[in-house]
């Protein structure tokens, strides 16, 4: 396939901050029009917006054009060499952003290298691009919420006043999306968190680490040895 054009080539990051392939095709067909118009018609033959050739076509320039892109923008540095990095188009209206963003806080002033992400389809040419190491495994097609020195963790917080239901569920949706998870502090004692947990593995979920943020701290409650 022949690239466009250098005259377009700042539309990259609007396409991957967008993640939408109906928003992309928008902005794409505005580019086409509007911007680079008979350039771009000139090098690459587009169809009209809507036909099933331009999504096939936009696929393959989506790829192609998220190979050359930075996908993530520094957020924070610490003196201890973490960092915090943000996926382009990640939505800070979200009702847990407060909180992912306090534990990559945490867990970046300890020194890690924090990726905060978000959701893609499974079908985007972005979620080969983040979450292709998920490909074949029993989380392909999820979206853990964090990348932490190269391992997906995911994070629960709750909103019941019935703190062993809330538990319960942290521990049954986090461990969908990764076997490292990140749990909301309950006012539980460790030892029934960790036979919940326990109960989980006998059930054959896979754990490597269950994590307790309070607010303010990330503590280890469980880690698989070895």
């Amino acid at each position: 396939m022949t690239m466009p054009p250098s005259s377009i080539r700042g539309w990259r990051q609007c396409f991957v901050l967008f993640g939408s392939k109906s928003l992309a095709i928008f902005v794409l067909s505005r580019a086409v029009v509007e911007s680079a118009g008979n350039e771009i018609r000139s090098t690459v033959s587009l169809p009209l917006p809507g036909s099933s050739s331009l999504h096939k076509y936009l696929d393959q320039f989506l790829v192609t054009m998220i190979d050359d892109c930075d996908l993530f923008v520094l957020y924070k540095q610490f003196p201890s060499g973490g960092t915090i990095w943000r996926m382009l188009g990640f939505d800070e209206t979200g009702t847990d952003y407060d909180d992912i963003l306090a534990v990559a806080d945490c867990l970046a002033e300890s020194g890690h290298e924090v990726k905060i992400l978000h959701a893609v389809h499974y079908k985007d040419p972005l979620y080969r691009k983040v979450f292709g190491e998920l490909i074949g495994t029993r989380y392909y097609r999820k979206c853990p919420d964090l990348l932490v020195d190269g391992e997906f963790v995911e994070y629960e917080s709750y909103t019941s006043n019935q703190p062993k239901n809330a538990l319960r569920n942290m521990l049954h949706n986090g461990l969908s999306q990764s076997d490292s998870v990140i749990i909301r502090q309950s006012n539980l004692t460790d030892g029934y968190m960790l036979r919940a947990i326990q109960g989980y593995l006998q059930n054959g979920f896979s754990i490597s680490k269950i994590q307790l943020f309070n607010g303010q701290y990330i503590r280890t409650l469980y880690k698989t040895e070895g």
